[in-house]
């Protein structure tokens, strides 16, 4: 196995439809959320993706991560990622070459589950008006 940096958008999904949860029970759409909006979690958070180079095409083991970081580039809070190129057999399970994904049951939870990119841009701006408010209330009330 070696890292390599790659856009997101270059990968492609190995299935065509996901779980909308983590292995941890964790709503990929609420890990977004902590990611882009309330900046709690880093994608330095995130473990690696795997991927395999097949027909000179980077493809996905792990297309739940993949789909967070795709949403992650497409709001523009990261331009390349960097993955692990594995030369383990792929799981005969996944055997899609998809750009596109859907996601079973009531979508991705979160933010983009309401409206997107616009829904997450307008919380995330949201949630970072709230938080200078606070700190400025904060730091008043110290000077007092």
């Amino acid at each position: 196995m070696f890292c390599h940096s790659v856009k997101p958008s270059d990968v492609l999904y190995s299935q065509d439809s996901i779980a909308r949860k983590l292995k941890n029970g964790r709503l990929i759409g609420k890990v977004l959320d902590e990611i882009y909006v309330y900046e709690s979690l880093s994608v330095k958070d995130l473990p690696m993706i795997e991927v395999h180079l097949i027909d000179f095409k980077y493809v996905s083991a792990d297309n739940r991560r993949l789909w967070i970081l795709k949403e992650l580039e497409k709001l523009g809070h990261l331009k390349k990622v960097k993955v692990n190129i594995t030369t383990k057999e792929m799981d005969r399970r996944k055997s899609a070459r998809t750009e596109h994904i859907k996601i079973r049951g009531d979508g991705p939870g979160g933010w983009s589950a309401v409206g997107g990119v616009q829904m997450m841009r307008l919380a995330r701006l949201m949630h970072q008006m709230i938080r200078l408010k606070i700190e400025k209330i904060e730091t008043d009330n110290q000077k007092k």
